[in-house]
């Protein structure tokens, strides 16, 4: 924000835990001790719990990136991702991906490229916080 004042800056960090009804500044800062008083509240977004909880959020595409050995089944089927505890999201991805080709889920080698496949409207409609996010880039846009 200093170096490139001109430019949009958004915060996008991984809550590493649940939220409950904090906003994001309060949480990081009752969690982290992180002072972001200089940022606008609305630029300050969190993937509730991580990352993965956005992949598993839109699982057909999940089958399409590990094919047919895929168990979709251990994938939870919750209205809202970001309720559903890492460890929970974790254990998920790994017993989906257990007796698939690509072998199981590591973030590094897997997370980047689920990433770029998924379908931004079905992650939104079941992660609040996404949608969030989304709804904050559209109205910069616009």
């Amino acid at each position: 924000m200093k170096s490139h004042p001109e430019a949009i800056n958004i915060l996008l960090v991984d809550s590493e835990g649940p939220v409950g009804t904090v906003t994001c500044r309060q949480y990081l800062a009752n969690r982290d001790g992180w002072n972001t008083d200089e940022i606008e509240e609305d630029c300050i977004h969190l993937m509730v719990e991580m990352m993965e909880s956005w992949l598993i959020a839109d699982p057909d595409t999940l089958v399409k990136y590990y094919g047919q050995d895929f168990n979709k089944n251990a994938i939870p089927n919750t209205n809202n991702v970001e309720t559903i505890s890492k460890s929970d999201v974790e254990n998920a991805l790994k017993d989906a991906t257990r007796n698939t080709k690509k072998g199981k889920y590591q973030k590094i080698k897997h997370g980047t490229e689920i990433l770029e496949m998924l379908n931004a409207s079905k992650v939104r409609s079941r992660a609040p916080y996404c949608d969030r996010l989304f709804n904050h880039i559209e109205k910069l846009i616009n």
